[in-house]
């Protein structure tokens, strides 16, 4: 039995907040590099401060994550690809909206990629280019099967694949990106989330503890 495989790299994922971005590039030894299900990496935002967790939740037998020259594989097999049946699944400890998704080296009617979350299942999306993207409902699954012709680069939008309705993703639950099939080599190039600053409940009381202070020291001795 002949077995495929594919060559999928994850070279960006950022989640962004309202001022700024934390980015996973999967550099060389980042924090990612050697994770197994059950580890987790934290990233951090300088532009606002927040910091976002990233917990590995599923994965294959053997599951191992490998990162470098900015692309994302996995083990036990060839670990600077995705094999077919390999899979990798994620959580964010704050809640998240996917903002956007870029490929490169997808070609058309080979590769299979695929992204879900149970947290999906049942919306309706109508995504812009239903040739070379699909979503199944019953699932909460995108399916991204065809790439332009000669594997150029592209990449979805939230408006390319919802239409512009948000796409949630729920603190703790999980994203589930995977190889299913395909003959030829593709890579998962950026991922793009957005999640609320943290600071934002300290910084509704702020007012009230300067509001306090302040009447404390107006007070007669």
């Amino acid at each position: 039995m002949r077995c495929f495989s594919v060559f999928v790299g994850i070279a960006l994922l950022a989640t962004s907040f309202s001022h700024g971005d934390i980015v996973i590039d999967f550099s060389e030894n980042d924090q990612l590099d050697g994770d197994m299900v059950g580890d987790t990496a934290l990233y951090f935002d300088p532009m606002v401060g927040s910091t976002a967790l990233l917990t590995s939740t599923g994965g294959h037998a053997g599951m191992f994550i490998n990162t470098g020259a900015g692309f994302l594989g996995l083990g036990p097999a060839i670990s600077t690809r995705f094999d077919i049946g390999e899979f990798w699944e994620f959580t964010w400890n704050k809640d998240a909206k996917f903002k956007s998704l870029s490929f490169g080296q997808l070609t058309q009617n080979t590769d299979v990629i695929s992204m879900q979350s149970g947290d999906w299942i049942g919306e309706s999306f109508t995504p812009s280019d239903p040739a070379r993207v699909t979503f199944v409902s019953a699932t909460g699954t995108f399916n991204f099967d065809r790439g332009p012709v000669g594997g150029a680069s592209q990449t979805w939008t939230l408006d390319d694949l919802t239409g512009g309705v948000d796409l949630i993703l729920s603190g703790g639950s999980g994203v589930n990106f995977s190889y299913s099939s395909g003959i030829t080599n593709a890579s998962m190039n950026q991922m793009i989330w957005a999640v609320p600053e943290p600071s934002m409940a300290m910084a509704a009381i702020l007012p009230l503890i300067g509001l306090s202070l302040n009447r404390r020291r107006r007070q007669p001795n």
